[in-house]
């Protein structure tokens, strides 16, 4: 997830649905910039969740044809294929727009292809990008054939995020 991964919930989503590293984009303190803008509403996930500062969409290019890495926008184009076919190639990154504009003409001349969520109404032009990332990245798991975590009661187990919590206390 890159780009507009600063909307508030898609931090929390990101965690549920696998994801281990988020790519940031000339931020000058990301530290700083996640605590806020990224927390609101992730219970704490964005400490699971390895993030790298890259200077341009160009270095995050570079780094990802060097790390065997797809980049796939999120955006509907002429070639964009629709999220449930699953057109995904391995290791991926989601490349995120604008919520009103989408994609810029930069962050599309970076990706590898496109995927774009169907919608069944003519009652808005588009998604929340919180929401259509959650939609895009719980594809991708189902792709990648992600084992489904264990439920205890009604909810996920969140172990890896309890075990995160009394970590800090016992620091």
């Amino acid at each position: 997830a890159a780009a507009d991964v600063y909307k508030r919930q898609l931090i929390r989503s990101a965690a549920a649905f696998g994801v281990s590293e988020v790519f940031l984009v000339d931020i000058d303190n990301p530290k700083k910039a996640m605590h806020k803008k990224l927390t609101f509403g992730s219970q704490g996930t964005e400490n699971l969740i390895t993030y790298h500062n890259f200077d341009s969409l160009q270095d995050i290019r570079e780094h990802c044809t060097k790390n065997s890495i797809n980049i796939c926008g999120v955006e509907i184009t002429p070639k964009a294929e629709p999220i449930h076919k699953h057109p995904f190639k391995g290791n991926t990154l989601f490349m995120l727009g604008n919520e009103g504009s989408g994609l810029n003409k930069n962050q599309v001349a970076i990706c590898d292809h496109f995927v774009y969520i169907d919608q069944y109404t003519g009652k808005t032009a588009s998604l929340n990008v919180a929401i259509a990332g959650s939609i895009v990245l719980h594809h991708f798991a189902v792709w990648a054939n992600y084992k489904p975590w264990q439920i205890v009661g009604e909810k996920f187990d969140a172990i890896e995020l309890n075990k995160k919590k009394e970590k800090d206390v016992q620091e």
